[in-house]
């Protein structure tokens, strides 16, 4: 028979409807059996995120020794970026990580009694650790970055930042998270503020409240005076000159002016020659 005969038989007809609907049956338990499976792998996932994250606190709250404590801060970034939560909460994560490393971490042991709770009662990740940052429950996610020029790639200004701020502070192991700001990028821990610019992603201002004291002989007035000029070429400014500087309490300004740039730099060092603040501006009326 032809396949408009055979349709129209009523026996076949009704045995291919049979059939179409036990197998929409079947696929559709399938779908549900995988659903639920998947349901169940995010769940693992999101509690041995927990679990993780609980523990690298508490291995950081234990640590005697600075490699120990690095390590501990790492294993918490690395975990808790995996985390399902807004950006505001992945943000406040970000600066914890970012002050762990810097060893300020005083908050570390009852920030882990947080997750270890979250981990065992389930409860919800945004409201119970928004709560402790004190984040807004009804605040939106994300703050809208200022806009940047059309074909520049969020990824490579942020590359950029990163580069610059190692040029500042390459003796620093591993930096903050480089995050969006409404001024254009952003870096923060308890002890380091870096912030940057949205347009090219070029350092514009740091403070770093170092920790302990100084080690090492201290550097004369000449020396410093040719680190920060150093520093201010090695940022771009290959015309950059030197103006008077001031000593004050041990600490001593370098200021940099690149007349053809219109740029001026400003950098504090201490006696050891450690940086502790920059800040890059544009000079006024540059003919």
């Amino acid at each position: 028979m032809s396949a408009r005969e055979s349709l129209g038989d009523a026996r076949i007809a009704y045995t291919l409807a049979a059939a179409l609907t036990a197998a929409l049956i079947v696929m559709g338990l399938l779908a549900g059996k995988r659903a639920v499976e998947l349901e169940s792998l995010r769940g693992q996932r999101r509690l041995e995120t927990l679990i993780e994250c609980a523990d690298s606190l508490r291995c950081y709250s234990a640590a005697e020794r600075e490699d120990d404590r690095l390590s501990a801060a790492l294993r918490f970034a690395n975990a808790s970026v995996r985390l399902e939560c807004r950006d505001s909460l992945r943000e406040a994560l970000a600066d914890c990580a970012g002050s762990l490393r810097y060893g300020s971490g005083d908050f570390a042991s009852e920030l882990a009694d947080k997750f270890a709770l979250l981990a065992e009662t389930g409860g919800d990740v945004d409201s119970e650790l928004g709560g402790y940052f004190g984040l807004d429950a009804n605040a939106p996610g994300n703050i809208p970055p200022k806009p940047r020029p059309a074909g520049v790639s969020e990824r490579y200004l942020i590359e950029t930042a990163e580069s610059e701020a190692e040029l500042l502070l390459g003796e620093v192991a591993g930096l903050p998270p480089i995050l969006p700001s409404e001024s254009g990028f952003s870096a923060a821990a308890a002890n380091l503020r870096l912030e940057f610019s949205g347009a090219d992603g070029r350092i514009l201002r740091l403070v770093y409240i170092r920790p302990g004291a100084r080690i090492g002989a201290g550097l004369s007035a000449g020396e410093l005076r040719e680190r920060g000029l150093s520093a201010a070429r090695a940022l771009g400014s290959k015309k950059a000159a030197l103006l008077p500087d001031e000593e004050l309490c041990g600490y001593r300004l370098v200021t940099a002016v690149d007349m053809s740039a219109g740029s001026l730099f400003r950098l504090v060092y201490d006696a050891g020659g450690r940086l502790w603040a920059f800040c890059r501006t544009s000079l006024p009326d540059v003919k």
